[in-house]
This record gives C-alpha cells, structure tokens and sequence, in this order.
C-alpha cells in the first residue's frame, strides 16, 4: 500500500493515475512541489486536485501524515467549475488551536468521471444553522430521481476547535450527510456544518461497501466494480471529541479511512463501488 500511496502523492493534478469502469473513472492528486509542501507544520493546509478536461468530479478525499492525534479534516467539498473551467475537490486540515509541533503532509484526491457518462450530473448542498452547539449534522438531497454518487462535508468559523466527524452517503444513497464537533475543551462561538452531495441518474451496479472499525481501516470493493466515491467517520450521533484525519482513495478498488481516536459507535470506512 506504501508504494501505491507515494505514487498517487506524485501525481500532476491533471494526470490520470488509472482510467476505470464504465464512467472512465480517474483519480488525480495534488503535487508536492517542494520540501516545504511535504513537510511543515503550518496551522492550517488548504489544497485542491484538479479533474481533467471533460470529466466531472464525482469524489475525493485527502490523507493526512504525520498529524499524530490531533490534525484534523475540516472540508472535503466537491466542486463544480464554471464556463471553461475545470471540476475541481478540495479539503483543509487544521491543526488544533492549541497548535501541533510536529512537521505534517497534507495531500488531496480527486475522482472524477467521464462527462458523457453522467445524466443529469449536479453538486448540492445543505447546511445547519450557525450556533455553539457540541455536535451538529447536515444533510444534502439529490434533487428529482438523481442519486447520490459522492459526497463531502464542511465545517464553518471553527476557528481550530470544531472537526469533521463524518462525510459519507446514506445506504439508499438519495442524501449525502456530514456532522462536525466541537473539540473536547469545547467552543463558545457560532459554527456551522455543510454536506455536499454530487448527484446524477442511477449507476450501473452503485452500491454502498465498507466495514466499521475501532479507529480506521483500509477496504476494497469486490473485484468486478470499481472506487467511484469513498465516505466514512463516526455515527449519526456525537462520538466524543474525534475527527476524521484520512478518508482517500489509492486504486482502482481501495480506499482507507482514520481518525484522530476512537469514536463512540466505531468508524464507519465506506466507498460507491459501481462496475
């Protein structure tokens, strides 16, 4: 898996690390130009990879290294790109308010499908009301038929003391849901959380797989289909005061998801595999 991992972490955004399935499914990856991309300790990281010309992204995700138990998600958000602009997916990490000594990597992924291969393709979301509450959870609806095939979430004015708990769609995959948490010390200000869903007719063979683990666990889908988004985290309930750290996929089939402790209710480490 280690070689896999550095491959991908290579990547020019607009490469293609394979082309799978029957959406031409690629998977792309932001570059780490310099020493200073691959190692540093900055508060907050924010990074994108870029889809090739004529695909739409469909997923993501983004690996954090050297973050120990305290670095962790705040935004994995699928974008669209306007007129002569490409789709894009984006994620940052955040150190703790309280800062985290140790030198960090921080790459992002993008899965992204051939246009022509999805009908009727729209990227949604939903978001909480802003207040100082522990534990908050945001819902996206794919609009008419449309299903969703990928997802993310965001949390809003954490300032470093709230955390992704959860990015992953719901089994009948008509919603995408994302839940964010205060950290243990708590916040007294307003923050919000927002889940994105992107969404599009029925894929052949889509379906939720996966496996619950104490903190993280790597998975594949089962060898006739293909990663076409992956999710995970904590429950649909506050599971204490950890974050989603890593939720990535590295080939055509697998995907891993960590987080910075144990949740209350174990983790979720999900992907859509379709043929």
């Amino acid at each position: 898996m280690a070689v896999l991992v550095v491959a991908a972490a290579q990547l020019v955004a607009q490469a293609p690390a394979f082309a799978a399935g029957r959406l031409g499914v690629v998977l792309v990856a932001t570059t780490l130009d310099d020493y200073d991309d691959r190692h540093n300790s900055n508060s907050t990281q924010t990074r994108s990879a870029s889809c090739p010309a004529g695909t739409h992204v469909i997923g993501g995700g983004a690996r954090v290294s050297g973050g120990g138990d305290q670095v962790r998600l705040t935004r994995l958000v699928p974008v669209r790109g306007g007129v002569g602009q490409n789709d894009y997916y984006s994620a940052t990490a955040e150190e703790p308010d309280t800062g985290y000594s140790s030198e960090w990597q921080f790459v992002v992924y993008a899965l992204c499908a051939d246009v022509d291969e999805l009908d009727n393709y729209s990227v949604v979301s939903g978001s909480t009301s802003a207040s100082s509450s522990t534990f908050k959870q945001a819902t996206a609806d794919c609009p008419g038929s449309t299903l969703a095939i990928g997802g993310g979430g965001a949390v809003s004015d954490g300032d470093h003391q709230v955390g992704l708990q959860l990015a992953r769609l719901a089994g009948p995959l008509d919603i995408a849901r994302a839940t964010g948490r205060e950290d243990a010390n708590g916040f007294a200000l307003s923050w919000s959380v927002t889940a994105y869903a992107v969404c599009a007719d029925r894929i052949s063979g889509a379906a939720i797989y996966g496996t619950i683990a104490a903190e993280g666990d790597t998975d594949e889908c089962p060898p006739d289909k293909f990663t076409y988004s992956v999710g995970g985290g904590g429950s649909l309930t506050d599971s204490g005061p950890y974050f989603l750290q890593t939720i990535y996929p590295f080939g055509e089939r697998s995907w891993t998801v960590e987080m910075t402790g144990p949740p209350v209710g174990q983790t979720s480490v999900q992907a859509l595999c379709g043929y």
